[in-house]
Order: C-alpha cells, then sequence, then structure tokens
C-alpha cells in the first residue's frame, strides 16, 4: 500500500546523510510507489532539480508553476476514475443481466 508522498521521508534521509539535494530527491522519486505516469514522474524528479537554486521570489515561482501542473495532473485522474468507474459499473450490470437471462 502506497502512502501519499512516500518518496519524502526517504529524500530528507538521504539528504540528512550528505548525499546532494537533487540526488537524493531524484531517487527517492524514482523509488516511490506512488503510481504516477512517465511524464508525472519526470516532471516531480525536474521538481527537486529546481528547489533551492534561486531566491526566495524564484521558489515562490517555481512552485506555484509547479502546483498548477500537478492540479491539471490531478483532474486528469480524476477524470479518468470517474469514466472507468462508471464503465465498470455498467459493464457489471450487463454481465449480471446476462447471467440472469442463462439462468431463467
Amino acid at each position: 500500500n502506497c502512502k501519499t508522498l512516500d518518496f519524502i521521508p526517504q529524500c530528507v534521509s538521504s539528504f540528512r546523510e550528505g548525499e546532494d539535494f537533487s540526488v537524493a530527491w531524484s531517487r527517492a522519486v524514482a523509488a516511490s510507489c506512488l503510481p504516477l505516469k512517465k511524464d508525472e514522474r519526470e516532471k516531480l524528479e525536474s521538481l527537486g532539480q529546481l528547489i533551492g537554486t534561486s531566491d526566495a521570489q524564484g521558489q515562490k515561482s517555481i512552485l506555484s508553476l509547479y502546483k498548477d501542473t500537478f492540479s491539471v495532473y490531478g483532474k486528469k485522474a480524476a477524470e479518468a476514475y470517474d469514466r472507468y468507474a462508471r464503465m465498470c459499473v455498467t459493464v457489471s450490470c450487463i454481465i449480471g443481466m446476462g447471467i440472469f437471462i442463462l439462468f431463467v
């Protein structure tokens, strides 16, 4: 079972042990059990390359941009879930009716 943002503790641990932050972040994201698509995982890894590379205002801008990007990913995932959930219910009902007809 995968926890939300399970890569954060691993990243922190590696960073505290002296590993470069961007390397620790990339390794932790790559090892994460989060069900991410390839482009989502790459985007998350790229965030680690940018954290700590600019002043506070630059960091705010970067994080705002990534927040918007990940919000879009979240909306797409929710839409896909809704679409497939409806499809599964419909297929289950059709199969159930078919079995009922066979036994009646």
